[in-house]
C-alpha cells in the first residue's frame, strides 16, 4: 500500500497504516553466492555475459501498464544499449520484439531473478501515468535496490516515498523519451562502488519482510491491547 490509497482508506477508518510490499534481503544481495540464489539457465547466463554494455534491465511482467511506446522511443535513440526484459508477455509487446538490441527472455522463476538483475547496469520501472499507477507499488523497486542496483522510474508517485530521502537511490525521469534516457544516463554516471551499493540496499532495507511483519504484528497487537482494555 502508497500514502495515497492510505488517504482514500482513511474517509471510512482512522487507523491506517502503510506497509509497502517488501523484499527479502537473503535471496537479494549482491554477493554471488548469497543464500537462495540459483544458476539461471546457461543459455541466458552466456547471453548476459556477452552483451554490449551497457545492459538496460526490467524485470516483471510485460503488461497494459508498461509504457512500450516510450520504451520503443528510447530504445531506437540508444541502439548500442542492450535492453533485457525479464517476464511473461502480458500485453502486445511485437514492437519491442522487433528490435534488434532488445532481448525478451520471457518468464523465470523468482528465485533467479536475483542473478538477472545482478547482470543489469541500469533497472528500469517504465510505467505509464494513470490512475492506476498513481496507487502502484512495484515490488522490483525493492529488489533492484537490494541488489545494489541503480533504479530510474517513471515518475510515480511512490518513487518520492520509497526514496526515503536519499534522492540519488530511485531516479526519478522526466516526462518522454528523452527524459527517460537522461535519467538512465545519470544512473549510469553514478559511482558503482560499494558504499554507493550499500546506500541503495540500505532504502531496500526499510521494506525487508522481516521489518515488515514486525510492524504488522506491533500494530495489530496494539489494535488487540486497546480491545482488552476497553473491556476491562
Amino acid at each position: 500500500m502508497c500514502s495515497r490509497l492510505a488517504q482514500h482508506c482513511r474517509r471510512w477508518a482512522n487507523n491506517v497504516h502503510v506497509l509497502p510490499p517488501g523484499v527479502d534481503l537473503t535471496r537479494f544481495t549482491p554477493d554471488d553466492d548469497g543464500p537462495g540464489q540459483k544458476s539461471v539457465p546457461l543459455s541466458d547466463a552466456a547471453l548476459l555475459q556477452t552483451l554490449p554494455r551497457p545492459v538496460i534491465g526490467y524485470v516483471g511482467g510485460l503488461h497494459r501498464h508498461v509504457d512500450v511506446g516510450l520504451l520503443v522511443q528510447a530504445i531506437l535513440a540508444r541502439s548500442e544499449w542492450s535492453w533485457v526484459f525479464v517476464g511473461p508477455r502480458q500485453s502486445d509487446v511485437d514492437a519491442l520484439a522487433r528490435l534488434p538490441n532488445v532481448h525478451l527472455l520471457g518468464r523465470r522463476p523468482h528465485h533467479e531473478l536475483a542473478k538477472y538483475i545482478d547482470a543489469f547496469d541500469v533497472c528500469i520501472v517504465p510505467y505509464v501515468l494513470n490512475s492506476f499507477t498513481e496507487t502502484v507499488v512495484p515490488i522490483k523497486i525493492s529488489e533492484y535496490l537490494a541488489m545494489g542496483k541503480p533504479v530510474v522510474s517513471t515518475a510515480m508517485p511512490i518513487v518520492s516515498e520509497l526514496n526515503g530521502g536519499s534522492e540519488d537511490a530511485i531516479i526519478e525521469a522526466a516526462p518522454g523519451a528523452d527524459g527517460f534516457i537522461f535519467a538512465i544516463e545519470r544512473a549510469l554516471s553514478q559511482a558503482s562502488d560499494g558504499a554507493m551499493r550499500e546506500r541503495r540496499r540500505a532504502v531496500a532495507a526499510q521494506h525487508d519482510w522481516d521489518r515488515q511483519f514486525g510492524r504488522a504484528v506491533s500494530l495489530l497487537d496494539a489494535v488487540l491491547r486497546h480491545r482488552e482494555a476497553g473491556r476491562a
